[in-house]
């Protein structure tokens, strides 16, 4: 018997969730992979970093820079391809990228189960939609879980408080990084 007032089935929704993260992973990898030889390049070459690049090339930027004010779906999760086709991966590294990612959505769930994020009966809602989107705003999840814009911006900032999350502003916008997702994208980038 469970708590909660729909019961999450934990193994299909965190593997759907591991597939596409792991799809958004090896799009990143060959994205950032072509900036970092260039800037690699540039630094060998003239000693210093490009003018067109603030810091490396890495998960965190390359996900902050698909993340538009324009528009208020996340278009490289909605089916339309932005980035080219994904990276290889070798079947050793990409079942360590699985464990992790597995890692830490169930850290994640525990954290939000603990009860002092949301309530009970939203707890599944806001994994999935935490789970999909490494980086989101105000507004996608407003809109991603079907509640308001002030319960949203309540939900994220207490996820903030608890270290799961950081806000950075980008176009004017606050965007909310799942810091734990990000870090483990990085390190198979």
């Amino acid at each position: 018997m469970s708590y909660l007032a729909y019961p999450p089935r934990l193994q299909i929704e965190f593997s759907e969730n591991v597939a596409q993260l792991i799809n958004l992973t090896l799009k990143i990898k060959n994205e950032v992979a072509i900036n970092k030889n260039e800037f690699t390049k540039h630094l060998a070459k003239a000693g210093r970093a490009p003018t067109r690049f603030k810091s490396i090339p890495d998960a965190r930027a390359s996900l902050l820079g698909k993340q538009t004010r324009k528009s208020r779906i996340w278009v490289s999760m909605v089916g339309v391809p932005t980035w080219d086709d994904p990276a290889e991966m070798d079947a050793a590294e990409k079942f360590e990228l699985q464990t992790e990612i597995l890692r830490n959505l169930e850290a994640l769930f525990l954290v939000l189960q603990s009860g002092a994020i949301c309530p009970l009966t939203k707890v599944t809602t806001l994994q999935k939609v935490l789970a999909r989107r490494p980086v989101l705003s105000i507004r996608q999840l407003s809109e991603d879980a079907l509640i308001n814009e002030s319960t949203a911006k309540r939900w994220l900032k207490k996820l903030e408080g608890q270290g799961v999350l950081s806000s950075h502003l980008k176009d004017g916008q606050r965007q909310f990084v799942n810091e734990g997702l990000v870090e483990i994208m990085n390190r198979y980038v």
